[in-house]
């Protein structure tokens, strides 16, 4: 069998690419709520927020939201049978 070994330059750009991808991911998150903003809040009279205020808005919201283990599916099942 021939298994490929992680060498530690490997793993480090592994590491790299899930830190690029989690920083893109606020940004795009941060992005979005800045457009929704803009689109249905300002016309209600509130001021806009900039790209800076939606990423922090966006993760403050995720740390009160919190984490929540997802079902498995015997456990919705059994949800929607009732």
């Amino acid at each position: 069998m021939n298994t490929k070994n992680f060498s530690g330059m490997s793993c480090f750009g592994l590491g790299i690419y899930f830190i690029i991808l989690i920083v893109g991911g606020i940004l795009m998150g941060g992005w979005v709520i800045s457009i929704l903003w803009n689109w249905f809040i300002v016309p209600l009279g509130l001021p806009a927020i900039s790209l800076a205020h939606s990423i922090g808005l966006s993760l403050m919201v995720n740390v009160f939201k919190g984490y929540t283990e997802s079902k498995t599916n015997e456990e919705e099942m059994g949800t929607l049978l009732i």
